[in-house]
């Protein structure tokens, strides 16, 4: 099935995807920030490929069971049919597949047979985490076969040696300004997941005052839902810095995947670094996208520099945001 990527894509989504596939170097790099999209401009292109019948065949390499399902399910829409381990390539377009279940005892035999017996893309998710074992299977499965990788990642891997580079020029961040901006820097916002939260909480916050610190958190969460997340809301301790996690589909732009810290304490309580770092440790165990701090209060100096200085993965929404 093939898809008009042209009236699809954003435009730095269309410009990866153009530039892509004119090159022809075997190990390429996207770096990308949460929420640009990457995910559907990857299969956009990979679709491409196998509609030009340039390769046989997908995989998607990924390191947890959640992420390989995601890859799965949003290749669906895109006319790519991938099971979830790689024996399920021969009748299907390709595999979603974790890292691990590739790197099992008995698993190099099947790769070995599968990457000589089809041309592959193969898209490498996130290889921060487990950069050397993940390059030594692409680079095996890349000598049996005339392949192509991608690596994915939203930040530069460190030990990553590629031939070509690409980068998404566009982020999508907590920033009060936005609402403020001309027409059309709105709307490019509005792709932006915490577009609409702001705005819900700057409305409700002559009453954030008056709830305690479980209201605040339940009216976060019901906020999240009105704008489509999928919430589960944290039992209120010893829950790892995070009180809500979310889950949005984007559509063209992927999933995204927040955790929220709500802070309810008075405006000379600020928060400190320490809360931001437990959260940004958390947010990189839970693999979301983005950690964000609401907080009726304010941001001490050391915390709001740490947020600025992790922008693409990491927020915050202060007493400053509420009442701008």
């Amino acid at each position: 099935m093939r898809i008009d990527s042209n009236s699809s894509l954003a435009p730095w989504q269309q410009n990866f995807v153009d530039q892509f596939l004119r090159q022809k170097n075997s190990k390429s790099l996207l770096v990308a920030a949460p929420g640009t999209g990457k995910t559907a401009t990857a299969l956009f292109a990979a679709n491409e490929m196998l509609s030009r019948s340039e390769v046989d065949s997908l995989l998607v390499i990924s390191d947890r069971l959640m992420i390989r399902d995601q890859w799965s399910h949003v290749a669906a829409r895109y006319g790519i049919d991938l099971g979830t381990s790689l024996e399920s390539y021969l009748d299907r377009n390709g595999a979603s597949a974790t890292l691990q279940s590739l790197w099992t005892r008995g698993a190099a035999e099947l790769i070995e047979e599968a990457a000589r017996a089809r041309r592959w893309f193969i898209m490498a998710d996130d290889p921060a985490y487990e950069t050397k074992s993940l390059v030594s299977l692409v680079d095996r499965m890349l000598s049996l076969n005339n392949s192509k990788a991608l690596f994915i990642s939203q930040h530069l891997p460190t030990g990553l040696s590629v031939d070509s580079e690409f980068h998404f020029a566009s982020e999508l961040i907590l920033e009060r300004s936005i609402l403020d901006a001309p027409p059309t820097e709105v709307r490019i916002a509005r792709f932006a997941p915490s577009f609409s939260l702001l705005q819900q909480l700057q409305k409700g916050s002559a009453a954030i005052d008056g709830m305690s610190w479980r209201e605040f958190e339940k009216f976060i969460a019901s906020l999240l839902e009105n704008d489509g997340y999928v919430v589960d809301l944290m039992k209120g301790s010893k829950d790892g810095g995070v009180d809500v996690i979310a889950v949005k589909d984007l559509g063209p732009n992927g999933y995204f995947k927040a955790l929220w810290q709500a802070k309810k304490q008075t405006t000379s309580n600020k928060v400190g670094i320490s809360v931001v770092r437990e959260l940004a440790d958390t947010r990189q165990e839970f693999g979301a996208s983005k950690g964000i701090i609401v907080t009726s209060s304010y941001l001490t100096k050391g915390a709001l520099e740490r947020v600025n200085r992790d922008k693409y993965l990491l927020g915050k929404v202060d007493r400053k945001d509420l009442d701008a």
